[in-house]
């Protein structure tokens, strides 16, 4: 049976998972007789753009289409325009009974429909969710998920890979961790987070969200017209359901080529080094392997024997890879290149296990069936197709994605634990193999041939009985490749020519010329076709060149309305400069003589505040000139209980009784003069506290006022003068009734310890009548 295998990239150019399989499924289909064909493209600059070369290799023979130059957009980058058509003139030539696609990225879903129209079987192998989405990483460009049903989301993220195509001569589709330009770092995460304003942006958007729903549908539609789709997850057969692609998903797991992997030693965990941790497969954002180096340093000081971390694989952008091996450096990690089917047994035997750090929802990663071939377990990102590879606790270990934090303690513990190490790869189970994955799709292919058989079968059936035989013969001849039927034809001639006794040779040299003409002719319908592309692509560019400048213009005309606005605003900015210039004048003259009347003013505060403090000291001593008549008083009233003690004594003196009571009442008299005297003592002490609170009012009031005095304000300075001065004859009156009062105090203190003063208390009641009086005006003495 000849077979055709389409895909995206092809060893030795990539050597990514689908690639690896493919080549390994490919000896496998040789090796059990059937003839295979590839058909993938290459970048190729020596060669014209979409053509053919074919290299015969051992077990197959590859067919090379060329790429000669960039894509101008997303589109093109997913879909080369003219690839359908070589893909065309590729199944004319070699004519495959069975077409299985392993992927379309770079080629396009117009291939299918070519297969689909010369009635050949196909079979559609997903390996990741590009059927429905073009971001099949599930990831935008600042590797943040992405939902696959979003096209808003997917817009958007077009957009930033936009950017990105304008900042960096290659890049894997996203913002390297490493990148250092934080203005494109914010500008990528404007435009996805939509903070992009403007109507002409909105419909823009609008624009590339149809555009973008117009290519899936045929995407979808194209692989649903597939004989069968299958997926080697229930994860990824599930979600091409959800995101609608219309046929049936079979669920089969891929085989891989192993025999090479089975002589690999098992690890048997008594190895007391360093934990051997190796990575496999792209260095691409994606695939995470900076994961594994954030959390390398994570591993120090944890208690364990440490950690050997080396990551082995084809690099992607320049940006990325630089950042990778700068860190490898840093951390001591070993970083090498891509490895050869004949390196991997020896690099699976330098290592305890391998990673598996994907931060995208990664399907079923060949390098797992690679590492269990070889015994060793697994430790790989939590997500829900790897649980379909991975059994956690089993044969491997599952982290939580992207987190370099558990992804240390996780390597930590299976290193300091080399028992659970061990027992991890005694659960390992042998993957299928590519022997086993073979036979099945044998089956396939022979099923879905019978079936296309089966269908041309009733289809002759309808035909006059005289031409079945004929068109038999004709089916036999057109599923012939090319080559052949030449060959055929050329015998035919050359037996010919012996029967006739000629040599046909004009004939013959055009028949084996013909494959080299019919070439060349395509290549000039590819070029008529690129130059058709390019005119129209210059229609367009003149076009938007024209748009563009309309829009210069526009902006121009607003830009000279705007200077003679700004030319206005200027003069009117440079009168009210001058204006602020002549005020400044004046009011720096101003400032001079308000500082100067601030002096002033400030002399006076500091006199009236020392005037203060001097009434707030005679007051102090007018207290305590009280308490001291409180004592005396107390004193008195003591004396008096013992007269009257002694007038009880002296009750049979009847005399001696009379006398006492007669200065006994001038006593009293003078007791409750006292008394009198001590309330107006204390209503004088409380004017005096109201008046000092009244006072330091106006001397804040007045400091307020000098502090607050702006411009020479006539009218306030009068108030401040009026109010130091009624604050000094204030404290002076207070002053004066003081200095009495304190000298009346005094002298009554001194007659009321003689004995004259309590038999005869006449002069001290007419001292204690005195102090009744109102208070006197400054300067007026006691009579």
């Amino acid at each position: 049976m000849r077979i055709a295998l389409c895909l995206h990239a092809f060893p030795p150019q990539s050597r990514t998972g689908v690639e690896t399989y493919t080549e390994a499924l490919a000896r496998a289909l040789a090796g059990r007789g059937h003839d295979l064909h590839i058909f993938a493209p290459r970048r190729d600059d020596s060669r014209e753009h979409l053509s053919q070369t074919s290299e015969e290799q051992k077990h197959y023979k590859i067919t090379w289409l060329a790429l000669g130059r960039d894509p101008d957009t997303g589109a093109e980058r997913r879909a080369r325009h003219g690839a359908a058509a070589a893909f065309g003139r590729f199944l004319d030539r070699e004519q495959p009974q069975v077409v299985h696609f392993q992927h379309i990225l770079k080629l396009g879903w117009e291939l299918i429909d070519e297969a689909r129209e010369r009635g050949l079987v196909t079979v559609y192998s997903a390996h990741d969710p590009f059927p429905v989405t073009n971001d099949y990483t599930l990831l935008s460009a600042d590797l943040s998920p992405l939902d696959p049903g979003d096209l808003v989301a997917a817009a958007r993220n077009e957009r930033a890979l936009g950017l990105l195509d304008r900042a960096f001569e290659a890049h894997d589709g996203f913002l390297p961790p490493g990148c250092g330009d934080q203005a494109l770092r914010r500008e990528v995460e404007r435009v996805l987070h939509g903070e992009v304003p403007g109507e002409k942006d909105r419909d823009d958007l609008t624009q590339a969200m149809a555009r973008l729903a117009l290519e899936l549908d045929e995407r979808r539609a194209a692989v649903s017209r597939c004989d069968r789709v299958e997926a080697p997850t229930a994860f990824l057969a599930d979600l091409l359901g959800a995101q609608g692609l219309r046929a049936p998903v079979a669920c089969r797991p891929c085989g891989h080529d192993v025999e090479h992997l089975s002589e690999v030693v098992a690890v048997d965990g008594q190895h007391q080094g360093p934990l051997r941790v190796l990575f496999l497969g792209g260095l691409f954002e994606h695939k995470g392997a900076h994961i594994l180096l954030d959390a390398l340093p994570l591993c120090a000081g944890q208690g364990a024997a440490g950690v050997a971390l080396t990551l082995r694989g084809s690099r992607g952008s320049s940006d990325y890879g630089a950042h990778l091996a700068s860190r490898a450096a840093d951390l001591g990690a070993t970083l090498g290149g891509p490895y050869e089917r004949h390196e991997l047994p020896a690099l699976l035997a330098a290592a305890d296990l391998v990673a598996l750090p994907s931060i995208w929802p990664e399907n079923a990663p060949f390098v797992i069936r690679e590492a269990f071939a070889a015994g060793r377990p697994v430790i790989a990102s939590d997500t829900p197709a790897l649980r379909e590879s991975v059994r956690d606790g089993v044969d491997g270990r599952l982290v939580d994605l992207g987190d370099a934090a558990a992804w240390a303690a996780c390597l930590c513990e299976l290193a300091r634990d080399r028992d659970e190490l061990a027992e991890l790869c005694r659960g390992v189970r042998p993957p299928k193999t590519t022997a086993e994955d073979a036979r099945e799709l044998e089956q396939i292919y022979t099923d879905l041939a019978e079936h296309h058989s089966a269908r041309r079968t009733r289809a002759r059936a309808r035909q006059p009985a005289h031409l079945a035989a004929f068109s038999q013969a004709l089916e036999a001849l057109e599923a012939l490749p090319t080559g052949e039927l030449v060959e055929r034809a050329l015998a035919g001639l050359a037996q010919l020519a012996s029967r006739l006794g000629q040599q046909p040779m004009g004939l013959t040299q055009a028949l084996v010329s013909a494959e080299g003409l019919r070439e060349r002719l395509a290549a000039r319908e590819r070029t008529a076709d690129w130059r058709a592309e390019t005119e129209r692509h210059g229609r367009a560019a003149r076009a938007d060149l024209r748009a563009g400048l309309a829009d210069r213009e526009q902006a121009l005309s607003a830009l000279e309305a705007r200077q003679g606005q700004l030319s206005r605003e200027l003069e009117s900015v440079a009168g009210e400069r001058d204006w602020l210039r002549r005020s400044s004048v004046d009011l720096q003259a101003e400032l001079a003589w308000t500082g100067e009347s601030l002096d002033d003013r400030r002399a006076h505060l500091t006199e009236a505040q020392a005037r203060l403090r001097s009434a707030d000291d005679g007051l102090q001593a007018a207290l305590a000139e009280r308490d001291d008549l409180c004592s005396a008083l107390a004193q008195r009233e003591s004396e008096l209980r013992a007269l009257r003690l002694d007038h009880a004594k002296r009750d049979e003196s009847s005399s001696a009784h009379d006398e006492l009571r007669r200065a006994y009442e001038p006593l009293c008299a003078a007791h409750e003069a006292l008394g009198a005297a001590y309330n107006s003592l204390r209503g004088a002490h409380e004017a005096l506290q109201l008046h000092e609170s009244w006072l330091r009012g106006e001397l804040l009031r007045v400091f307020e006022v000098v502090q607050n005095e702006d411009s020479g304000d006539c009218e306030a300075s009068d108030e401040i003068e009026s109010l130091v001065a009624q604050a000094f004859e204030g404290l002076q009156r207070w002053s004066t009734e003081l200095d009495w009062r304190a000298g009346e105090m005094a002298a009554a203190t001194e007659e009321s310890q003689g004995l004259g003063a309590r038999l005869l208390p006449s002069a001290l009641q007419r001292r204690a009548d005195s102090w009744r009086k109102p208070s006197r005006p400054s300067g007026e003495a006691p009579s």
